[in-house]
């Protein structure tokens, strides 16, 4: 505190700066020192990997874990796991989406966006908020690279750009960098799938091939075992 300029108790002539151009009253906001970041409180997780601490300047969070990213957007302090997940339970998939992008927390988010069955993705992207799509679209891009649900995340991609084409295109300069990432993310797998399913369409085409030729050969040894029963037969008669 005793770092901190207060200019309470100075005199105005102190604090006039006549050296500035144009100015004939002077500057009454001058700091003799420049004020520094205070800390209110601290505190560390119970696995002591991470620390977090509430400043003047934000709330802080210093972690060991490269994976553990603390981004809040829009944070409030009914938000909380436990109400992202009361408002999952009760099918409000669309609050309960946005409030897991406002806490910020890459487990819940997968928690909750795979929580969401696939017959209401249509309904949840199409009245999905604007002001969240480009956070949503760089999480769709991470999942597609990673996630193996393929199917769904390529839905939700398919189903946000349909749903909100005009605003993507109108706000194309500000999503570039989320839409690169889905569009390598989508082209990652497209290689990977292609190779495979070219793959497997070999293989069943093998194997369709064997079974064609199995049957013809049974036929033909069914054939072959009737003319000898007819030979048979015949020989028989005489």
């Amino acid at each position: 505190m005793s770092q901190i300029a207060d200019d309470s108790g100075s005199d105005i002539e102190d604090r006039l700066d006549i050296y500035m151009p144009g100015v004939d009253k002077g500057d009454f906001s001058t700091r003799k020192t420049k004020p520094e970041v205070r800390t209110t409180a601290v505190q560390f997780s119970p696995t002591g990997r991470s620390w977090a601490a509430a400043s003047t300047v934000g709330l802080v969070e210093y972690s060991l874990d490269e994976s553990l990213v603390f981004d809040p957007y829009d944070l409030d302090i009914e938000v909380t796991p436990l109400s992202v997940r009361s408002v999952l339970a009760d099918k409000e998939y669309t609050k309960a989406l946005v409030m897991a992008f406002r806490l910020g927390e890459q487990e819940l988010l997968a928690e909750v966006i795979e929580g969401i069955p696939q017959a209401d993705v249509q309904l949840v992207a199409k009245t999905f908020p604007e002001a969240y799509l480009e956070r949503l679209l760089t999480l769709l891009a991470e999942k597609l690279a990673k996630s193996p649900h393929l199917e769904y995340y390529l839905a939700w991609s398919c189903h946000i750009l349909n749903g909100h084409s005009r605003f993507l295109k109108n706000s194309s300069a500000k999503m570039m960098t989320a839409f690169r990432q889905l569009q390598k993310a989508l082209a990652a797998q497209h290689k990977t799938m292609s190779g495979l399913c070219n793959t497997n369409r070999y293989s069943l085409e093998y194997l369709v091939s064997r079974a064609v030729h199995a049957d013809a050969n049974a036929e033909i040894a069914e054939a072959a075992e009737a003319a000898r029963e007819m030979e048979f037969e015949a020989s028989s008669s005489r």
